[in-house]
């Protein structure tokens, strides 16, 4: 969508690192398995975009995915509530609620894409299954700049959890 050359800040190049490593305790003694490793995943990874993949916070993507739509000439909203949608060939009509007024109303679309979570309501309606357990633990992002590079060194990744440190 042209958005790949707007990048913020300093995101992590995941070339050569790639899922997440998962340790207990702040010396990390146990290491649990990383996530999308092993033979063949970085190539999986780079055979789904033309882009390169980083490791891009939301709080920096948002702001660039906003301003490439609105470029593009979509109308974007904020605490609007999804709910309903009828299809037809031609498209879909969506019913939402404007959650500050109030107010319910009818956007046509040709398409429409749900991305509202792991608790879908477009997904819940259109009978699509969703794999897993939900509700297992919740998380909390804190930034903070420090030098971590001796700690990680080792096993590089593009995100790092620390469970009960």
């Amino acid at each position: 969508c042209g958005v790949r050359g707007t990048r913020r800040g300093q995101p992590v190049r995941a070339d050569g690192r790639h899922g997440a490593v998962h340790v207990a305790g702040r010396r990390g003694d146990r290491q649990d398995p990383n996530l999308g490793t092993g033979p063949g995943s970085l190539t999986e990874y780079g055979s789904t975009s033309p882009a390169s993949m980083i490791d891009l916070p939301q709080t920096y993507l948002e702001p660039i995915l906003l301003k490439n739509a609105a470029a593009r000439g979509a109308k974007v909203r904020f605490d609007t509530e999804f709910l309903s949608l009828t299809q037809d060939e031609d498209g879909v009509t969506a019913v939402l609620r404007d959650r500050v007024r109030g107010e319910e109303y009818t956007v046509r679309a040709r398409y429409l894409i749900g991305a509202d979570g792991g608790r879908s309501s477009v997904a819940e309606q259109l009978g699509l299954p969703i794999d897993g357990q939900m509700g297992k633990a919740g998380s909390m992002n804190i930034t903070f700049t420090a030098d971590l590079s001796r700690y990680v060194a080792h096993r590089p990744s593009v995100l790092y959890w620390v469970i009960q440190p």
